[in-house]
């Protein structure tokens, strides 16, 4: 007859066959899926990696979150609002009455210390080869 023993090394050896057969079409079915979305080979990859992970349901979520409604990340919140007022400020035209002490950030005037676009392309036509035409040219 059998010993206990027999059957209980029988019945871990089953449940490791089953759980690697599971594994195994898991993964399978997440290559088909990544070759069916066109990935590339570390996409591929990486889907077959997470192929053992499983989306949240409803029921996994915890209750509490609903009512508390908080930033997680605080500095990152305050440092964009920081450069969104710099860039309005930039983008604001200069006030009347200032006198063109603001030049410097509309990029318009002769005082600006970078030139605009139009600056550079009036001074673009004379250059030391005469008149903006190519030494080569004859």
């Amino acid at each position: 007859m059998t010993s206990v023993r027999e059957l209980e090394s029988l019945q871990n050896e089953l449940s490791k066959v089953v759980k690697h057969d599971e594994t195994y079409w898991r993964q399978n079915d997440a290559k088909f899926r990544a070759v069916a979305q066109n990935a590339t080979y570390d996409q591929f990859e990486e889907i077959v990696k997470a192929s053992h992970l499983k989306p949240l349901e409803k029921k996994d979520k915890s209750p509490g979150n609903k009512s508390k409604s908080s930033i997680w990340n605080s500095i990152s919140l305050s440092s964009k609002k920081l450069s969104l007022n710099a860039t309005l400020e930039a983008a604001q035209p200069p006030a009347a009455g200032t006198g063109g002490s603001s030049s410097h950030v509309t990029g318009g005037g002769a005082a600006s210390s970078h030139p605009t676009l139009t600056d550079t392309t009036k001074s673009c036509g004379s250059d030391a080869t005469g008149g903006g035409r190519s030494s080569f040219a004859t």
